[in-house]
């Protein structure tokens, strides 16, 4: 989901698995922020440069505030327009302990589609036998 509908923050029930995408600040933002540039540079800032960025991190702090007081992060990557091997070297370096590391890079996705270990141990096992 946008973190924002037609500039309005969406209200979710607590528990709700949902998956945030960067989107361009409303319009009224974009004016008040981001203009008075050369078209290109307002959309760059608005957008990729940073907009992207602090309309996820508000829509994180709204869900916080509003009660969701212990959201599940996990790891994503924007494939194919990113690389998996930087955003995995990124998710390595990231100051949490190793279980939380853990919990952001597998652990959630999989309590939130309730994958199992065996069937995760089976997935592990059927790939390793393709590349021999």
């Amino acid at each position: 989901m946008k973190t924002h509908s037609f500039g309005r923050f969406l209200k979710l029930p607590l528990g709700a698995p949902i998956y945030l995408h960067r989107t361009k600040p409303p319009i009224d933002v974009i004016e008040a922020s981001y203009g008075g540039f050369a078209p290109f540079v307002t959309d760059m800032l608005s957008g990729p440069g940073f907009g992207w960025h602090i309309e996820t991190a508000v829509h994180v702090l709204r869900m916080v505030l509003g009660g969701d007081r212990f959201p599940r992060f996990m790891f994503s990557a924007d494939y194919p327009y990113a690389s998996i091997d930087a955003a995995r070297a990124f998710l390595e370096q990231v100051p949490v302990t190793a279980a939380d590391r853990s919990l952001i890079a597998h652990g959630n996705a999989e309590k939130l589609v309730k994958i199992s270990a065996e069937l995760r141990l089976g997935a592990l096992a059927a790939y390793l036998r393709s590349k021999s």
